[in-house]
C-alpha cells in the first residue's frame, strides 16, 4: 500500500481550495475492500464511488484538516485518472494556467454543489488526460 497526494493541491501554484486530495493505493480488490474497512474502523465515513467506478470515497475524518480520501486499485483507471492529471499539470504549466481557470468559472458551484463543479470540469479533465496520454 501507498498513499499518494493527487488533486490541485499536489500541483505547485495551481489555484486550488484548502482541501486535500489523497489516494490509498492497493495492490487488489481484495486490498481495497480491507483498506476501506480499516478506514471505516478508525472514524472515516464511507461515501461509496461518488460516481467514479473502480474507487471507495470517504468523508473526511474529524479533527483533521479538510481532505478527500479515495481508496483505489494500483494503475487502475480511478487511480491512473489522478496520477496522469496531476503529473501532467506539474510539467505543463501553460495547461495548468487554463484548468485553474477553468476551475476558478465552476467555483461558484463548490458551497452547494459539488457534483455540478466537478462536472463544469469534467471537458477540461478529459481534453487534459488525453494530452498526458498522448493525444494530439
Amino acid at each position: 500500500m501507498t498513499v499518494e497526494h493527487v488533486g490541485s493541491t499536489a500541483v505547485p501554484g495551481l489555484a486550488a481550495k484548502p482541501v486535500l486530495d489523497v489516494d490509498v493505493v492497493v495492490p487488489d480488490a481484495t486490498a481495497r475492500r480491507a483498506a476501506g474497512q480499516a478506514l471505516a474502523g478508525a472514524g472515516w465515513r464511507p461515501e461509496g464511488d461518488l460516481g467514479i467506478e473502480g474507487r471507495d470515497a470517504f468523508a473526511a475524518r474529524p479533527g483533521l484538516p479538510p481532505h478527500h480520501l479515495y481508496v483505489v486499485v494500483d494503475g487502475s483507471p480511478a487511480h491512473r485518472d489522478h496520477v496522469d492529471l496531476r503529473d501532467h499539470l506539474r510539467s505543463h504549466p501553460a495547461d495548468a494556467l487554463v484548468y485553474a481557470a477553468v476551475k476558478r468559472a465552476a467555483a461558484h458551484l463548490l458551497p452547494h454543489d459539488r457534483a455540478g463543479c466537478q462536472a463544469a470540469k469534467a471537458h477540461a479533465v478529459e481534453a487534459l488526460l488525453a494530452r498526458a496520454r498522448g493525444a494530439p
